[in-house]
């Protein structure tokens, strides 16, 4: 049997993961988006409209939270949905007392969402946001608003405690 050259070893290697690679890849981000699926669901439920989250949530009784984040580059909006939104705790509490908008936002100060882009723009001047995230806590029953600005809740808890205090 031949022996094979360190060199020819090298190269065997580098064209198999080459080759390889990109489908070793394309396997972990499908078993990566599944993992990722799963635990979107069961956490928090958000919506897009938000005149209709507000006529909902006015006819349910709820207490509307409109969200300005930018989740894609915005840290303390990343801690914000990793330590209090995205939880399991604060998820099953807004899903019995609360309807949530999210109104995600570019870098660049536009929103993700294009089809409610001017709306949003629109709440953002009405609640005049100056910082990310920005949580905006509305009773739609007598239009009583609290606005939670930066990252003032640190924990599920915290969150909730709020919003129980701003409901009575």
């Amino acid at each position: 049997m031949k022996k094979i050259s360190k060199k020819t070893y090298f190269l065997a290697a580098v064209l198999s993961s080459l080759v390889l690679g990109p489908a070793l890849a394309a396997q972990a981000e499908e078993q990566l988006t599944g993992v990722k699926a799963e635990a979107k669901a069961s956490l928090l439920e958000t919506e897009a409209d938000f005149d209709k989250a507000y006529e909902a949530a006015k006819k349910e009784g709820k207490t509307l939270m409109l969200e300005f984040a930018g989740l894609d580059w915005c840290p303390p909006c990343k801690m914000l949905h990793k330590f209090v939104v995205n939880t399991d705790e604060f998820a099953k509490y807004a899903k019995e007392k609360l309807r949530v908008v999210m109104a995600d936002f570019k870098r660049t100060g536009e929103p993700v969402d294009k089809k409610n882009a001017k709306r949003y723009l629109e709440l953002s001047e009405k609640y005049k946001l100056r910082y990310f995230p920005t949580i905006v806590l509305i009773n739609p029953k007598n239009d009583k608003v609290e606005i939670i600005e930066g990252l003032k809740t640190r924990t599920p808890r915290e969150l909730i405690e709020t919003i129980e205090t701003f409901g009575k």
